[in-house]
């Protein structure tokens, strides 16, 4: 995730963020309480979020009603940051850092809080990579990318990616342009 922090527009992933603090809550020290009143403070605004996804209130609404506990998240954050648990310090700095991309599904359109679609549609090209243990060089790396990317164009156009495909190589085998 960290190649992606210069971006930019990004969204923190709350799927990530929320593993990361169920791993605190877990150490079952003094952190855990903070912990707990966190992951409720984000059921709440997720579940506000889910509302305006469903229709069930607007934009407007769901900023007004997750302002309060987005604030009460940052000074739960902050109060983590001179902790004891180097891994909760490490959680509140970084979340902290990068504050402006926690809350972006709330507060644009056609942003998810969590990237789980993206991973889904890359999960079959990263286990093609590993089970063919990857590109022995830059111009493979090239081909694979832009296979992936056609791949991925044809299926969210609704085409058969592997006849398309065959008619491309009988096509360029036969002098076709």
């Amino acid at each position: 995730a960290a190649m992606y922090f210069h971006l930019p527009a990004r969204q923190l992933c709350w799927a990530h963020l929320v593993r990361h603090l169920v791993q605190i809550q877990e150490a079952a020290d003094t952190r855990a309480q903070a912990a707990d009143e966190l992951l409720a403070l984000v059921k709440e605004i997720l579940g506000r979020w889910w509302d305006f996804k469903k229709g069930e209130i607007t934009r407007e609404e769901l900023l007004q009603r997750t302002e309060a506990p987005r604030q009460a998240f940052r000074q739960k954050l902050t109060s983590l940051q001179p902790s004891s648990d180097a891994k909760a310090a490490a959680f509140a700095r970084n979340l902290l850092a990068n504050w402006d991309h926690a809350f972006r599904f709330i507060e644009e359109c056609d942003i998810e809080p969590t990237n789980n679609v993206a991973e889904r549609e890359l999960r079959k090209f990263v286990l093609a990579r590993k089970v063919s243990y990857g590109t022995r060089s830059e111009e493979g790396q090239q081909v694979f990318q832009r296979a992936y990317s056609v791949v991925q164009t044809l299926e969210r156009q609704g085409q058969n990616a592997i006849e398309w495909l065959s008619g491309l190589f009988k096509a360029h085998r036969c002098g076709d342009p």
